[in-house]
């Protein structure tokens, strides 16, 4: 990286009525970078590599790399063959309020900027697709429209999501960061409330490992059995169906993952100091 940093300022690339750019790339100009600025950039790579210096690391993004820079990161792209990208960029003040919108706490901005390297994530090849799927819609609406305004403030929230979602624990806790690839991805789906339900038997089918190994791979990544965990997850469903459905509880009961009436509210009572019907009366609002 050369000594020279180019800085460009948000002043210079925002205008009044757009709080936001953002353009299609299939080439760079060397004479650009190094750059820093003081908004924030999301890099979505559409097709081939696209190299990218950020301070002393390099990176190398394939189709469906999805990068956050943040304002003060000096950083590079560099040429890796034909590709493409699209760059958004938004004003810091921007995120900073939907950071406040959406979390109503500094924590996890403060723990974005001050993470070590900003964040990337790889994106499916369907969520690309509909990425690149909405920005091109977006070509064929007047170049000053509410419209197209709207649409592209929309996307912001949706790629940050795709960029800070890292795998958790259902508590939002991180899961363990030497978490073997195939638990993680077998923990992935159960999102799905079928494969919660089927439960260790799911988890051994998808990973194509025995029980026994999983139950002490559960042991020494979370520090109890699989029963545990997944009771764990199931509770956390009926909870939000009782707080958010107007579901009888007995179908909140099946629909949670639970086999047995009689055992989750065994389990619901212990973990929430009441039964499922004093929790919903309790939290289900009135007004609705």
């Amino acid at each position: 990286m050369g000594t020279s940093v180019k800085i460009v300022n948000g002043a210079d690339v925002f205008t009044l009525d757009h709080e936001f750019y953002y353009s299609s790339r299939t080439h760079i100009d060397a004479g650009e970078y190094p750059q820093v600025h003081d908004f924030y950039e999301l890099i979505l790579v559409t097709d081939g590599e696209l190299g990218m210096q950020i301070g002393s690391v390099l990176l190398t993004l394939p189709r469906g790399g999805l990068l956050l820079l943040r304002p003060g990161d000096i950083h590079t792209k560099l040429e890796r063959g034909p590709s493409a990208h699209i760059d958004l960029a938004f004003p810091a003040f921007t995120v900073r309020q939907l950071f406040s919108y959406l979390y109503q706490s500094d924590a996890p901005l403060h723990e974005l900027t001050g993470a070590p390297h900003p964040p990337f994530v790889m994106l499916t090849a369907g969520d690309t697709a509909a990425f690149q799927s909405r920005l091109a819609r977006l070509n064929q609406l007047p170049p000053v429209a509410a419209e197209k305004n709207a649409r592209l403030r929309a996307l912001l929230p949706d790629l940050l999501f795709h960029c800070l979602n890292r795998p958790s624990e259902p508590d939002g806790a991180a899961l363990p960061s030497d978490l073997p690839a195939w638990l993680a991805s077998a923990l992935e789906g159960l999102d799905d409330p079928v494969n919660l339900s089927q439960g260790l038997g799911y988890l051994a089918q998808q990973s194509g490992r025995s029980p026994e190994h999983i139950c002490r791979c559960f042991r020494r990544y979370f520090g109890c059995t699989p029963s545990a965990y997944l009771n764990r997850r199931r509770l956390y469903c009926a909870v939000n169906l009782l707080t958010h459905t107007d579901l009888e509880i007995v179908d909140v009961v099946y629909e949670s993952g639970f086999q047995s009436t009689n055992y989750f509210y065994h389990l619901f009572k212990r973990a929430f100091g009441m039964s499922p019907l004093q929790y919903k009366k309790l939290h289900l609002p009135r007004y609705l």
